[in-house]
């Protein structure tokens, strides 16, 4: 039967292996692992429920016989063929971050100083890409790969992600006040931001490493952009670069070469926010532009609004799809 650290490397969390060797913890005991056990320990959100979720999964460990009562449509569903899942094509934006330098502070820090820094970072990534609306995608070493867009779509998905970059910029920064780290040994990070075309929704993998796969050019445009961000810098591609200039002050840095693309791709990196984060307000060119091709709302709303003013009271319900126009058709 496989040994801990090889269960903990199915999942991409072999670096707890020694912390649960250190608290007697073994694959026997797994099962019966709390959630406020792994807390203890110091896992993360994100780690606590990967191992939560994959110790309900070990193959020669006998596991609890669910009671009718526990048995609904979401275990039944679950063991089903995975042909009714549909996959789908949308515009997404990936954020891939990175923590700086770890290879160096591994061999200058105790390993628990390093998982303490390491366990800190995650903690401080996962929550400000959940702040931002985000989906923390997955975990791969000191990388953390982040979706805007899916599993929920927002029309500013890109401007949340450059948002949530810059705030992960700020927030690993203040760690340094928070470990004493050795001189010339700071924290940092970089994180590269793309936008495109994608297709979501295929599951890969069994069991506990099951996950919706992306397929497209974007998650490796982002991962090669975090590689050419300088320390705690935010990097970003043309797309995104599009759908948020108006809110962002940005530098461009070129047109580079980068692994995996034919041709050279112009990067800019952010600067900072031109405005306070209020939606749409105080924004230029894109959203004050002249409104085309939507007459027919337009003239509804107008005549809702006479009747209003009449004293005659309306309700107006605006739906469609992310991207749609939605907020700027309120803007008008």
């Amino acid at each position: 039967m496989q040994n801990l650290f090889e269960w903990l490397s199915k999942i991409g969390l072999e670096q707890h292996t020694q912390t649960m060797i250190d608290n007697d913890i073994d694959l026997d005991l797994l099962p019966d692992i709390t959630d406020e056990d792994l807390k203890e320990l110091g896992l993360s959100i994100g780690h606590r429920r990967k191992i939560l979720t994959a110790a309900g999964h070990i193959p020669g460990i006998a596991q609890p016989v669910p009671t009718v009562e526990t048995v609904d449509a979401a275990d039944i569903k679950q063991s089903q063929s995975s042909a009714d899942d549909h996959a789908e094509h949308r515009q997404l934006t990936v954020m891939f971050c990175d923590l700086a330098a770890s290879t160096e502070m591994s061999q200058i820090l105790s390993s628990e100083e390093l998982r303490k820094i390491t366990l800190a970072y995650q903690d401080e990534c996962e929550r400000t890409i959940k702040q931002h609306q985000g989906f923390v995608a997955r975990y791969m070493g000191d990388g953390i790969l982040a979706y805007f867009g899916y599993p929920q779509a927002h029309e500013d998905d890109a401007v949340l992600a450059v948002r949530a970059g810059l705030a992960i910029v700020t927030a690993i920064q203040s760690l340094n006040t928070r470990f004493e780290l050795p001189k010339g040994v700071p924290l940092a990070v970089r994180v590269g931001i793309a936008t495109g075309s994608v297709i979501v929704g295929d599951l890969i993998g069994n069991g506990p490493s099951q996950e919706s796969a992306v397929v497209g050019e974007t998650p490796n445009l982002a991962a090669r952009l975090q590689g050419l961000a300088e320390l705690n810098s935010v990097v970003i591609s043309p797309t995104t670069c599009r759908l948020t200039k108006d809110f962002f002050d940005l530098v461009s840095l070129g047109a580079k070469a980068i692994k995996g693309f034919y041709s050279e791709i112009e990067v800019w990196r952010v600067a900072g926010a031109k405005q306070p984060d209020d939606g749409l307000a105080g924004t230029d060119s894109e959203f004050h532009t002249r409104l085309v091709g939507r007459e027919e709302e337009i003239s509804i709303l107008m005549r809702r609004w006479e009747k209003s003013k009449a004293g005659k009271g309306q309700v107006v319900f605006l739906s469609g799809e992310p991207g749609i126009g939605k907020s700027r058709l309120l803007q008008y």
